[in-house]
Protein backbone atom coordinates (compact mmCIF):
# COMPACT_ATOMS: atom_id res chain seq x y z
CA UNK A 1 0.00 0.00 0.00
CA UNK A 2 2.57 2.61 0.89
CA UNK A 3 4.66 2.38 -2.64
CA UNK A 4 1.68 3.61 -4.65
CA UNK A 5 1.30 6.48 -2.21
CA UNK A 6 5.01 6.77 -2.60
CA UNK A 7 4.93 7.10 -6.38
CA UNK A 8 1.97 9.81 -6.38
CA UNK A 9 4.44 11.77 -4.04
CA UNK A 10 7.06 11.53 -6.63
CA UNK A 11 4.60 12.40 -9.28
CA UNK A 12 3.19 15.17 -7.13
CA UNK A 13 6.72 16.59 -6.78
CA UNK A 14 7.95 15.95 -9.84
CA UNK A 15 5.12 17.97 -11.49
CA UNK A 16 5.67 20.95 -8.69
CA UNK A 17 9.57 20.70 -9.80
CA UNK A 18 8.56 21.40 -13.39
CA UNK A 19 5.94 24.25 -12.65
CA UNK A 20 8.27 26.22 -10.61
CA UNK A 21 10.94 25.66 -13.41
CA UNK A 22 8.63 26.12 -15.84
CA UNK A 23 8.48 29.96 -14.00
CA UNK A 24 11.72 30.49 -13.57
CA UNK A 25 12.37 29.83 -17.54
CA UNK A 26 9.56 32.13 -18.06
CA UNK A 27 11.10 34.54 -15.91
CA UNK A 28 14.47 34.69 -17.70
CA UNK A 29 13.24 35.11 -21.25
CA UNK A 30 11.01 38.61 -21.26
CA UNK A 31 9.25 39.27 -24.20
CA UNK A 32 9.78 42.49 -25.66
CA UNK A 33 6.15 42.96 -26.97
CA UNK A 34 4.50 42.41 -23.36
CA UNK A 35 5.93 45.19 -21.98
CA UNK A 36 4.88 48.62 -24.52
CA UNK A 37 1.80 50.38 -24.28
CA UNK A 38 -1.66 49.00 -25.41
CA UNK A 39 -4.66 49.89 -27.18
CA UNK A 40 -6.54 50.18 -23.84
CA UNK A 41 -4.11 52.17 -21.74
CA UNK A 42 -3.94 55.07 -23.78
CA UNK A 43 -7.08 57.54 -24.51
CA UNK A 44 -9.23 56.47 -26.96
CA UNK A 45 -9.09 58.66 -30.10
CA UNK A 46 -5.68 57.25 -30.43
CA UNK A 47 -5.45 54.22 -32.58
CA UNK A 48 -2.77 52.12 -32.96
CA UNK A 49 -0.70 52.61 -36.13
CA UNK A 50 0.42 49.13 -37.32
CA UNK A 51 2.84 50.44 -40.01
CA UNK A 52 4.63 51.84 -36.89
CA UNK A 53 3.98 49.67 -34.98
CA UNK A 54 5.87 45.71 -34.01
CA UNK A 55 9.34 43.80 -33.36
CA UNK A 56 12.76 46.74 -33.75
CA UNK A 57 15.73 44.59 -35.00
CA UNK A 58 19.17 46.13 -34.77
CA UNK A 59 18.91 46.29 -38.93
CA UNK A 60 16.16 49.12 -38.34
CA UNK A 61 17.65 50.87 -35.47
CA UNK A 62 21.01 51.13 -37.33
CA UNK A 63 19.45 52.84 -40.25
CA UNK A 64 19.91 56.10 -38.80
CA UNK A 65 22.84 55.31 -36.50
CA UNK A 66 25.33 52.26 -37.92
CA UNK A 67 27.06 52.59 -35.17
CA UNK A 68 24.04 50.74 -33.47
CA UNK A 69 24.44 47.89 -34.64
CA UNK A 70 27.85 47.51 -32.98
CA UNK A 71 26.69 48.42 -29.78
CA UNK A 72 23.39 46.63 -29.38
CA UNK A 73 26.29 43.29 -29.52
CA UNK A 74 28.66 44.91 -27.10
CA UNK A 75 25.22 45.64 -24.70
CA UNK A 76 23.63 42.24 -25.23
CA UNK A 77 21.00 43.34 -26.74
CA UNK A 78 18.05 40.58 -26.97
CA UNK A 79 15.09 42.34 -28.98
CA UNK A 80 12.67 45.37 -28.78
CA UNK A 81 9.44 45.88 -29.70
CA UNK A 82 7.40 49.40 -30.65
CA UNK A 83 3.64 50.37 -30.68
CA UNK A 84 3.09 53.81 -31.95
CA UNK A 85 -1.07 55.10 -31.66
CA UNK A 86 -2.06 58.46 -33.65
CA UNK A 87 -4.12 60.84 -33.21
CA UNK A 88 -4.43 63.55 -36.12
CA UNK A 89 -1.19 64.99 -36.15
CA UNK A 90 -0.54 63.90 -32.65
CA UNK A 91 1.16 60.34 -31.64
CA UNK A 92 1.91 57.97 -28.52
CA UNK A 93 4.99 56.34 -28.60
CA UNK A 94 5.68 53.12 -26.24
CA UNK A 95 9.39 51.13 -26.57
CA UNK A 96 11.05 48.76 -25.01
CA UNK A 97 14.16 46.82 -25.85
CA UNK A 98 15.31 43.86 -23.18
CA UNK A 99 19.14 43.02 -22.41
CA UNK A 100 21.01 39.91 -21.20
CA UNK A 101 21.87 41.60 -18.32
CA UNK A 102 21.00 45.22 -16.43
CA UNK A 103 24.76 47.13 -18.11
CA UNK A 104 23.06 46.74 -21.68
CA UNK A 105 20.05 48.72 -20.33
CA UNK A 106 22.31 51.28 -18.47
CA UNK A 107 24.58 51.69 -21.32
CA UNK A 108 21.80 52.17 -24.14
CA UNK A 109 20.20 54.68 -21.73
CA UNK A 110 23.49 56.38 -21.32
CA UNK A 111 24.00 56.70 -25.05
CA UNK A 112 20.36 57.98 -25.93
CA UNK A 113 20.53 60.55 -23.14
CA UNK A 114 24.42 61.45 -24.57
CA UNK A 115 22.43 61.68 -28.33
CA UNK A 116 19.69 63.55 -27.66
CA UNK A 117 22.04 66.35 -25.94
CA UNK A 118 24.74 66.02 -28.53
CA UNK A 119 22.19 66.77 -31.38
CA UNK A 120 20.86 69.47 -29.02
CA UNK A 121 16.81 68.48 -29.53
CA UNK A 122 15.58 72.03 -29.21
CA UNK A 123 18.24 72.74 -27.03
CA UNK A 124 16.29 70.41 -24.36
CA UNK A 125 18.10 69.01 -21.22
CA UNK A 126 16.87 66.27 -19.58
CA UNK A 127 15.10 66.62 -16.16
CA UNK A 128 15.51 63.48 -13.81
CA UNK A 129 11.92 61.65 -13.59
CA UNK A 130 11.32 59.44 -10.31
CA UNK A 131 10.68 55.94 -12.36
CA UNK A 132 12.55 52.52 -12.69
CA UNK A 133 15.94 52.38 -11.37
CA UNK A 134 17.17 55.52 -13.30
CA UNK A 135 14.46 57.92 -15.11
CA UNK A 136 14.79 61.00 -17.48
CA UNK A 137 12.36 63.50 -19.36
CA UNK A 138 12.44 66.23 -21.77
CA UNK A 139 9.55 67.89 -22.51
CA UNK A 140 8.61 71.01 -24.20
CA UNK A 141 5.25 73.52 -24.76
CA UNK A 142 5.26 76.06 -26.83
CA UNK A 143 2.64 78.03 -29.00
CA UNK A 144 0.49 74.95 -30.40
CA UNK A 145 3.22 72.14 -30.44
CA UNK A 146 3.68 69.99 -27.09
CA UNK A 147 5.73 67.06 -26.36
CA UNK A 148 7.13 64.62 -23.98
CA UNK A 149 9.51 62.37 -23.93
CA UNK A 150 10.39 59.97 -20.80
CA UNK A 151 13.03 57.32 -21.12
CA UNK A 152 14.28 54.97 -18.03
CA UNK A 153 15.94 51.43 -17.47
CA UNK A 154 15.03 49.12 -14.98
CA UNK A 155 16.92 45.77 -14.07
CA UNK A 156 17.83 44.96 -17.80
CA UNK A 157 14.69 46.85 -19.78
CA UNK A 158 14.97 49.90 -21.27
CA UNK A 159 12.07 51.99 -22.19
CA UNK A 160 10.66 54.83 -23.71
CA UNK A 161 7.66 56.35 -23.64
CA UNK A 162 6.99 59.40 -25.98
CA UNK A 163 3.52 61.61 -26.68
CA UNK A 164 2.92 64.98 -28.45
CA UNK A 165 -0.10 66.76 -28.09
CA UNK A 166 -0.83 65.75 -23.87
CA UNK A 167 0.11 67.18 -20.97
CA UNK A 168 3.62 66.05 -19.56
CA UNK A 169 2.10 64.52 -16.52
CA UNK A 170 -0.23 62.20 -18.95
CA UNK A 171 2.61 61.25 -20.52
CA UNK A 172 4.70 60.67 -17.35
CA UNK A 173 1.06 58.48 -16.17
CA UNK A 174 1.95 56.69 -19.81
CA UNK A 175 5.24 55.77 -18.50
CA UNK A 176 4.10 54.53 -15.06
CA UNK A 177 1.79 52.14 -16.86
CA UNK A 178 4.86 50.49 -18.81
CA UNK A 179 7.13 50.51 -15.89
CA UNK A 180 4.67 47.81 -14.30
CA UNK A 181 4.28 46.04 -16.39
CA UNK A 182 8.27 45.87 -16.80
CA UNK A 183 8.23 45.12 -13.13
CA UNK A 184 5.75 42.12 -13.17
CA UNK A 185 7.59 40.56 -16.28
CA UNK A 186 10.80 40.34 -14.16
CA UNK A 187 9.99 39.31 -10.92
Amino acid sequence: MQHPQTVRLLALLGVLAAAVLVQSAGAASVIPQSLVLRQLDVPPSYRLNPDKSGRRTSAQDSVGYPGLRTKYASWRRLGGYQNQFDEGDDSIASRADVFHDRSGARRMLTWFVAETERQGVLHLRASKVPLGEEGVAYSFAGGDLRFTIVLWRYGRVFSIVGAGGLERARVLGLARTQQRRVAAALR
